[in-house]
């Protein structure tokens, strides 16, 4: 049997109503998203949500833009408020301790923005604070932040959130703390501060969670009068300064540190960089995280601990504390000075240089241990140090390089390098009595020993040795090995010894085989 489906017929007026009542509909949302541009004019007082106030005449609701000059009456909020977008060229707003919403662009040029108990909330495409006074609490999470020469008195988040984080030209200061955060992974660089510094007047806070770079201050000055705490989780990294120019200035007493989010990835570059008073800082990232301080100067103690640091042409006035504890090579350029005692430590499986195109200086105490992997010293030009040299195991190598190590010191100075020296030079300063460097254990030199002003004092226990590739230079009574020295090979030998003030040579002609060694103090000294 065929089973037929029928179509219940709906009453012609229930249709024509719901039809009605649909298009209604559609008009009453459409006139409702359509945005207006109102503009203040203050005719009738300071109250926003006056009618007469405005141009057109009505009260801006969320869908509208607003733009804001100075007039007679200049606005006053009465209630929160939410709109679309904010224009503020001249005169001033006072939100009066209520909150103002953007969900658009918000403009500052010029004028004041009042209210230190209200709340900006900005939630839109670019945030554009240029030339205004900002008195009321900043919370802005928009696309892309511009700071080109604001006044910030109370607290303020800023996070930018898309690819073009903003360029912004700088001048700004911030009395208040702040935190400025880039949380996009694109490939855009957020510049602070591209043509000026900015002045930050309370702790500020940089944190980057994106893969291109916050950089701080790309030219002028910036100055940070208190504290900066500083995060990093994907590889944009940080970066202080510029290549052009860009320095800044942390004050006396103040730190740089790492927040509680870490800096576990990315690069943290301190370039002219110069840190004030005698406050130690610390340093401490993790996992991919690299730190590097580049043509800085820092007053008081320094410890950064990375799987990568890299120093570079920086003075430190205080005690330094490297720690490198990663698998990633790292290499210095060098021309660094190190006015107090440096600890220099590799505890990765990465290999350290220190001095890989300029030597650096060290005018106290140079520590250096080493537990996977090498660190490299004297890999170019004259290592200048003026204290001890504490090398702490063989994989502290000063065998690598066409550098020299010079000991330079003005009081006697100790020397410990189980793994042996290419090149060495003494030429000390002072008087004749505290020229004298004594060895701290078995040290083998492979290259050049050349004597200018200074004594290598040496004992059976603490043996200097001369390899079959060693040669000596510029003996005299000024300079000699005060007590027992060795000397391997096949080719006629003058031993730089002496005693007392006295430089007392002792020449061998030439052993019969390549691997033979004599010891200074088995042999008749004669006076050459």
């Amino acid at each position: 049997m065929k089973k037929i489906f029928s179509t219940p017929t709906v009453p012609f007026a229930i249709s024509t109503i719901k039809i009605f009542l649909c298009t209604l509909y559609l008009i009453i949302g459409t006139f409702s998203l359509h945005a207006t541009n109102y503009s203040w004019n203050g005719s009738s007082s300071t109250a926003w949500g006056t009618s007469a106030n405005w141009t057109p005449s009505g009260v801006p609701g969320s869908s509208d833009n607003v733009t804001i000059t100075n007039q007679t009456n200049n606005p006053q909020l009465t209630a929160d408020v939410t709109i679309a977008s904010l224009t503020l060229t001249s005169g001033t707003f006072d939100l009066n301790g209520y909150s103002l919403t953007v969900n658009g662009n918000a403009t500052f040029t010029a004028g004041a923005l009042n209210g230190t108990a209200s709340t900006l909330i900005l939630r839109g495409g670019q945030a554009l604070f240029g030339g205004t006074e900002i008195n009321p609490v900043v919370d802005a999470v928009v696309n892309t932040l511009k700071f080109n020469g604001s006044t910030f008195n109370s607290a303020g988040y800023f996070e930018a959130t898309t690819n073009v984080p903003g360029t912004s030209n700088g001048g700004c200061t911030f009395n208040d703390e702040v935190t400025i955060k880039r949380s996009y992974t694109g490939s855009g660089i957020m510049y602070l501060g591209y043509y000026a510094g900015n002045v930050y007047n309370a702790n500020v806070t940089f944190i980057n969670n994106g893969t291109k770079e916050i950089n701080i201050t790309t030219a002028g000055y910036s100055k940070f009068n208190q504290n900066v705490i500083l995060e990093s989780t994907a590889s944009g990294g940080i970066i202080f300064g510029s290549t052009t120019g860009g320095v800044d200035s942390l004050a006396s007493g103040k730190a740089i540190s790492i927040g509680n989010g870490g800096f576990s990835a990315g690069t943290l570059v301190l370039r002219n960089f110069v840190q004030q008073g005698s406050t130690t800082q610390t340093l401490t990232l993790t996992s991919s995280g690299v730190c590097n301080v580049i043509d800085s100067k820092f007053d008081g103690q320094l410890n950064a601990t990375a799987p990568s640091v890299i120093i570079k042409g920086s003075t430190f006035n205080g005690t330094v504390h490297v720690t490198q504890n990663g698998n990633l090579n790292a290499t210095w350029d060098g021309g660094n000075t190190f006015n107090t005692s440096a600890y220099i430590t590799n505890t990765g499986t990465g290999i350290l240089r220190l001095d890989n195109t300029t030597p650096n200086t060290f005018y106290n105490l140079l520590y250096l241990n080493s537990t996977q992997n090498e660190i490299k010293l004297c890999m170019s030009g004259e290592t200048n140090l003026y204290g001890d040299l504490d090398a702490q195991t063989s994989w502290v190598n000063l065998l690598s390089g066409t550098g020299k190590l010079v000991m330079k010191g003005n009081y006697p100075q100790n020397l410990k390098s189980p793994n042996g020296i290419k090149n060495f030079k003494i030429d000390m300063s002072g008087s004749l009595s505290n020229r004298y460097v004594s060895l701290q254990g078995n040290t083998t030199i492979s290259g050049t020993l050349e004597f200018v002003k200074g004594k290598i004092t040496t004992s059976s226990t603490n043996l200097l040795t001369l390899s079959a590739t060693a040669s000596v230079t510029g003996a005299s009574d000024t300079g000699f090995v005060n007590g027992p020295i060795k000397k391997i090979g096949n080719t006629a030998f003058v031993f730089p010894t002496g005693k007392g003030t006295d430089y007392r040579a002792i020449e061998i002609s030439a052993p019969s085989g390549s691997s033979d060694a004599f010891t200074e103090n088995t042999l008749t000294q004669r006076k050459l």
